[in-house]
């Protein structure tokens, strides 16, 4: 039996999948990571906290029916076949008149009545899994895997990132899980490039990124802290703007991720084009993880992206 909080096994980013023997694949859904201890009836952040267990009472259901078993997976919000992040903060009335279903994806079992399955490798892992979620129930389900490269890149194309896969999640076959530590498990997002206007710049050496809105440049994301090489091109390009010479507070929600702290930064005149990489996760078709800038197009103007 393990007792709250319970130590979540970490992924390292990746940006090759591996397609050698002895790994196992699974999609990487976009959602919250949960920690769910049926015995308890607690449903735990990655950050060790209960404070969602009120707010889904189905999953708490479906979860008191399968015992004494702590799981780790991913809970998500589903709307006609996709995941819709946003749907998360929703109470249970609001998302059951939306046509919201919340599913906790179990995508792993570490422990089953008093027996502590952590050391097991992740096959033997995987079996106990299987068998504890035999049967189905709607808002706790098994998460899909495969041990074929070819199969596992399928959840990587456009069509599984427009319906809230975010990539992939590769495992060695024979791994523990390691409680709170970087534990072989790999994780590969969907990228994708794409040409937007910098907007501003914030403290820490990151840009606000801009796309067309509907009477001007509208927030898009934020961008990973530029390397030395991008801020010295950058310095010579950008230049305040002069209808805002002071810096401005932009709310978390305005970058894609509501609830969100705020971010300060200087604004620049919106003449400046970069390439960045992004992922697939977006929300309201703005950019909910950092992008990374790729490059400076002085080729491009602005009114080009338009």
């Amino acid at each position: 039996m393990l007792y709250p909080p319970v130590a979540l096994a970490v992924a390292t980013r990746a940006r090759e999948l591996p397609v050698a023997a002895g790994w196992a694949y699974e999609p990487k859904l976009d959602g919250y990571r949960c920690c769910a201890l049926g015995g308890r009836g607690l449903l735990q952040s990655r950050q060790g906290s209960t404070a969602m267990t009120s707010r889904f009472p189905e999953v708490l259901a479906d979860l008191a029916a399968l015992g004494d078993v702590v799981l780790d997976g991913e809970l998500v919000a589903l709307r006609a076949g996709r995941l819709v992040f946003s749907a998360l903060q929703a109470g249970p009335r609001r998302r059951g008149r939306g046509g919201i279903t919340a599913v906790l994806v179990a995508f792993d079992c570490l422990s089953l009545g008093e027996r502590d399955l952590r050391g097991q490798s992740y096959s033997a892992r995987r079996t106990v899994l299987e068998r504890v979620l035999a049967r189905s129930r709607p808002h706790v389900q098994l998460i899909e895997q495969t041990t074929d490269p070819r199969a596992a890149r399928e959840w990587m194309s456009p069509a599984w990132g427009a319906a809230g896969v975010e990539g992939v999640v590769a495992k060695p076959v024979t791994s523990r899980y390691l409680p709170g530590q970087r534990s072989g498990w790999l994780k590969i997002r969907q990228t994708h490039t794409r040409e937007v206007v910098v907007l501003g710049v914030t403290e820490e050496n990151s840009l606000v990124l801009g796309g067309p809105g509907r009477t001007g440049w509208r927030v898009v994301g934020l961008s990973l802290p530029l390397s030395r090489e991008l801020r010295t091109e950058l310095a010579e390009r950008l230049s305040l703007d002069p209808d805002q010479p002071e810096p401005v507070r932009l709310p978390g929600v305005a970058t894609g991720l509501p609830g969100g702290p705020e971010v300060t930064y200087q604004p620049v005149r919106p003449d400046t084009v970069v390439e960045i990489e992004a992922d697939t996760a977006t929300e309201h078709g703005r950019q909910r993880h950092r992008s990374r800038v790729r490059r400076v197009r002085p080729d491009r103007a602005p009114a080009e992206l338009r």
